[in-house]
C-alpha cells in the first residue's frame, strides 16, 4: 500500500477528516513557504480544530433534538431504503443544486431519524441546517 493509501486509512480511522482532505494542499504550501515539520503539522492540526469548532457551532445551531447518525440507522428495517442513496445525500449535493428532500412513511420508520443523521452529514461537510 502506498503512502498516500495509508494515509487515506488512517485519517478515516482516526476520524480526522479535514486532515485528510487537507495535508496534501498544506504539504505543498509548507514545502513553498519553507516551513518546518513542526510548522506543517501545527498548520494541519489548526485546520482540523478550527474545522471542528465551525461544526460544533452549526450542530448547535441546528438545534437537532438527539444526535443521530447514518451509521446508527437499521436499513434493514425499510428494505425498500436505498442506503447508498443516503450516503450520496450525505455529501450534501442536493443543498448546492438547492433541492429539498422530503421524507414519507409510516409512524416509526425512522424518518426523524434519518433526517437528524443526513443534517448532521451536511453539517459536518461545511453547510448550515435546521430540523
Amino acid at each position: 500500500m502506498n503512502t498516500e493509501m495509508m494515509l487515506d486509512h488512517i485519517v478515516k480511522q482516526l476520524r480526522i477528516p479535514t486532515i485528510g482532505r487537507q495535508y496534501r494542499s498544506l504539504a505543498r504550501e509548507a514545502e513553498e513557504r519553507n516551513l518546518s515539520y513542526e510548522g506543517y503539522l501545527l498548520a494541519l492540526l489548526e485546520t482540523e480544530l478550527q474545522t471542528r469548532e465551525e461544526n460544533q457551532r452549526r450542530l448547535k445551531q441546528a438545534s437537532f433534538p438527539v444526535q443521530k447518525t447514518l451509521d446508527t440507522y437499521d436499513f434493514s428495517l425499510m428494505p425498500s431504503l436505498n442506503r447508498n442513496r443516503f450516503m450520496t445525500l450525505a455529501k450534501g449535493e442536493f443543498v448546492e443544486k438547492k433541492e429539498n428532500l422530503i421524507f414519507l412513511g409510516n409512524s416509526g420508520t425512522g424518518k426523524t431519524h434519518l433526517a437528524i443523521a443526513l443534517g448532521i452529514e451536511v453539517v459536518q461537510n461545511g453547510y448550515k441546517t435546521k430540523l
